[in-house]
């Protein structure tokens, strides 16, 4: 069993800091400074800061009605500590917390991985609170609530409510993503892909659009159980060779390179965008699914939740933000092989910043044009001495 795992079970310490911990020289196993990655074999004596390892032998699982006033932490400095009040013969520690004016279940183990499990984000867990105020609760408040509340520096993530009495809510906080423990090899790939040789992708990329540049309409299908099928009307170009539809993106336009973008014409552009699983604004949707019509949306729905209004009101709440429509903006092919190739790698491609994210494959925005405040500004594509029709100069499609 790897160090940090054998510390994690044995309740002394969470992975990453037993990893810390193992570089700062402070473990070793059988008298010999460990090395981070080792393993522990049966009858190995792992001491850390001076003090031996005694693996649990029997797993503890308690449910806990923590009255208020107890904190939940193991500190012995903290007289109202929840370790001293359960004065339980095992060590066990709680398994996340309630604040201290807070009552309810809470959990208790001596169970490393059970705590790993409920606790790391990676694990994508809702959190649900049942709230008590002290006056009844209003539509507006709780729409507030749901859109983030500002507290002391920051503001709190966007969550759901649903009302449950006339003074009383529940919270449901989102799962968002985390990386995973091989980000420091993640974080190397991702210096390489932001580093490619812009040269040889701005090549690569204006065959494509010379391609594109010929076409009126494109297609775009789904691979095995996606169901996206869509039609992508392009301009009419009058002089195909000093005109594009496309923008050859690299490293002067946004950083990682590796995209064909464009703004499609809305009559015509139509079908079903089908996404399995993707993070937008830190927000997870699974089994999304945008249907257009003239270009704009007219219908979606996700797998979130067990039922079709509140999955709808997901949608409505984080992507369409209550327009009744909302149009393609962008339509693009990304072509960062090295950014897809690392996704599928460490399994990170829903968990991936979208300018990265978006660089892997056909993707598209709603809502705005990818010529966004740009609409005065002429683009000069002075590499293939080809510049952008009038409609992308300043005469864009409109955005309902």
């Amino acid at each position: 069993m790897r160090l940090n795992k054998y510390l994690s079970d044995a309740g002394v310490c969470s992975r990453r800091e037993a990893d810390r911990l193992t570089e700062a020289g402070e473990i070793t196993i059988n008298g010999k400074r460990a090395e981070t990655g080792m393993q522990v074999e049966p009858g190995d004596v792992v001491v850390v800061k001076g003090k031996t390892v005694v693996p649990e032998e029997k797993k503890v699982y308690l449910a806990f009605n923590k009255p208020r006033g107890i904190v939940c932490t193991a500190e012995k400095r903290e007289k109202n500590n929840v370790i001293d009040y359960l004065s339980y013969p095992v060590r066990i520690y709680p398994v996340g917390r309630l604040d201290k004016d807070s009552e309810g279940l809470l959990l208790m183990t001596n169970d490393g991985a059970i705590v790993n499990g409920i606790m790391r984000a990676r694990n994508r867990h809702e959190k649900e609170y049942q709230v008590e105020v002290n006056k009844e609760t209003t539509p507006e408040f709780l729409k507030k609530m749901a859109s983030g509340v500002p507290i002391l520096d920051t503001v709190t993530r966007p969550c759901r409510i649903q009302k449950t009495g006339e003074r009383s809510f529940t919270i449901i906080a989102y799962p968002v993503p985390e990386i995973g423990e091989k980000f420091e090899e993640i974080f190397a790939e991702t210096v390489k892909i932001n580093t490619l040789d812009y040269k040889k992708y701005q090549k690569i990329q204006q065959t494509i659009i010379d391609t594109l540049d010929t076409c009126e309409w494109v297609e775009i299908k789904g691979k095995g159980e996606n169901e996206t099928d869509l039609l992508i009307h392009l301009h009419t170009l009058t002089d195909a060779k000093t005109q594009t539809n496309f923008e050859n993106c690299v490293a002067d336009v946004n950083i990682p390179l590796g995209e064909v973008f464009t703004s499609p014409v809305l009559a015509g552009t139509g079908g079903m965008l089908h996404v399995s699983k993707v993070y937008l604004n830190g927000l997870q949707f699974c089994d999304l699914k945008l249907v257009f019509d003239c270009g704009q949306v007219i219908d979606y729905s996700c797998s979130n939740f067990e039922t079709e209004e509140e999955n709808r009101k997901y949608i409505e709440d984080n992507i369409l933000f209550h327009h009744p429509k909302l149009a393609m903006g962008e339509f693009a092919i990304g072509t960062n092989t090295t950014a897809y190739v690392a996704a599928q790698k460490y399994n990170i491609a829903d968990k991936l910043p979208i300018l990265i994210a978006e660089k892997m494959g056909p993707h598209f925005a709603i809502g705005d044009t990818c010529y966004s405040r740009a609409e005065d500004n002429i683009v000069y594509k002075l590499v293939v001495r080809k510049s952008l029709p009038v409609w992308q100069r300043g005469h864009l499609q409109p955005v309902v």
